[in-house]
């Protein structure tokens, strides 16, 4: 298991204590980044706010990161952060 696959675990249970109808485990990707990302945009979606030890992680694994998949983590993240603030 990789960090990522730990940190989507992490912030998948999250999603699913706060919003467990919308977060079943059987609609995980399988993609760590993609599901970090759904959780994070449900979240901010329904302006739930993001545990600082999550917002911490998922900063330090993927902030400085280019690719794809940690921009649209991120965007998600800020998204988040945003709507909470």
């Amino acid at each position: 298991m990789t960090d990522e696959d730990a940190l989507a675990d992490v912030v998948w249970a999250f999603a699913q204590t706060t919003l467990p109808d919308q977060f079943p485990d059987n609609e995980r990707s399988g993609e760590a980044p993609v599901d970090i990302a759904l959780a994070l945009g449900g979240a901010a979606d329904h302006g739930i706010t993001i545990p600082d030890s999550i917002v911490a992680s998922v900063t330090k694994c993927f902030a400085t990161r280019d690719d794809f998949d940690a921009q649209q983590v991120m965007a998600q993240l800020a998204n988040a952060v945003r709507v909470t603030a």
